[in-house]
């Protein structure tokens, strides 16, 4: 006997085409609330060291991983934030504030069965103590007579950049909104403290995974997602209507002589360009330039310079699963970069 069909009705199928264009536009206008990404598939396979954290977990999707969630450290940290935000009577209320603002912070991962299964009061105590946790480290942790507890890097960790490289992980952040809550209650107790967190969180990376390197304080009004966002904005600026100089500009060559163009097929390296008698230079010493700054002079071309060491490779590789996850056209500067050095830079002796 066939089956009867519904009498519910369907709806109107052409309304899809308002879904689909509501939700491409919040994505890609950078509207969108999720900023905290699973590492992209396509880079996971043989880089597990550079996405999972080695010493601590931070946030929901390693929390589960008994060997890093640290939950004696992030306890000692939670007490030693209690102290300096003013006892247990502040403590109290910034709990509240943080468990009002689980929904926020939930929307800020991308979901999956990780962060979904986790409940209301699992989650809003990860915010906490993880918060907290890297609160202490960013705030505290420059400082001699800090009480900071962090785990013992050992032989088999490998490097000394294991443990500051964890807190600028794509996959092991709390978004930056947290920190910024616990920070607003110590600078209450704290009458000397710097005017906003990102101060001191841009003192951290330049102590540790970016010390070699020219960092830049945000702009007033800039949105910080989380610390490897901030690491990343560090190093590489948001478009400027004014920044033609930020922007990826590709050299090509005629019969005679190098010249400006939009093309992206006439690229040359390094070495044809000298051949061509253009010479590389970096910027002048005090030069404020961010590392996509790029300036054809006469007969050459600046291009500040980049410290390369064992860090590079996993940040900027966080940098980039970052960029490819975040549906947002202004945050594209690391791609934009990696595709100009690669394409001046394609053999031995393009160095």
């Amino acid at each position: 006997m066939p089956e009867t069909p519904s009498a519910e009705p369907e709806g109107n199928l052409q309304e899809l085409i308002l879904e689909a264009n509501k939700l491409a536009a919040k994505l890609y206008s950078g509207t969108s609330d999720i900023s905290i990404f699973r590492f992209p598939r396509t880079f996971r396979e043989g880089n597990e060291k550079y996405y999972k954290p080695r010493t601590m977990a931070i946030g929901p999707f390693h929390a589960h991983a008994t060997d890093l969630n640290r939950v004696q450290t992030k306890m000692i940290n939670f007490s030693c934030v209690m102290g300096q935000i003013g006892g247990e009577g502040v403590m109290k209320a910034l709990i509240a504030e943080l468990e009002g603002l689980e929904m926020s912070a939930r929307a800020c991962y991308d979901s999956d069965q990780v962060v979904t299964k986790i409940k209301s009061y699992e989650f809003s105590k990860i915010m906490i103590l993880d918060g907290c946790s890297v609160f202490v480290v960013i705030v505290q942790g420059s400082s001699k007579e800090s009480s900071v507890v962090m785990p013992t890097v050992g032989s088999s960790h490998g490097s000394v950049y294991d443990l500051p490289l964890d807190y600028v992980k794509l996959e092991n952040q709390v978004p930056f909104f947290i920190l910024e809550s616990i920070y607003e209650k110590y600078k209450q107790d704290n009458p000397n403290a710097a005017s906003s967190l990102s101060e001191y969180a841009l003192s951290f990376l330049g102590m540790t995974i970016l010390k070699e390197h020219k960092l830049h304080a945000p702009e007033p009004g800039q949105r910080i997602n989380h610390l490897l966002h901030m690491a990343k904005m560090a190093l590489f600026s948001l478009p400027r209507p004014d920044s033609a100089s930020t922007m990826t500009t590709v050299v090509s060559m005629g019969p005679d002589k190098p010249s400006s163009s939009s093309s992206l097929t006439e690229t040359r390296s390094a070495s044809e360009l000298k051949a061509y008698g253009v010479n590389f230079r970096t910027p002048k010493v005090g030069n404020n330039a961010y590392l996509q700054d790029k300036r054809f002079l006469k007969n050459g071309l600046e291009i500040p310079k980049l410290m390369y060491n064992e860090i590079t490779a996993p940040l900027f590789l966080n940098f980039l699963a970052y960029e490819v996850s975040y549906h947002s056209m202004e945050e594209h500067a690391v791609i934009s970069y990696i595709w100009f050095m690669d394409s001046l830079i394609r053999d031995v002796n393009d160095v």
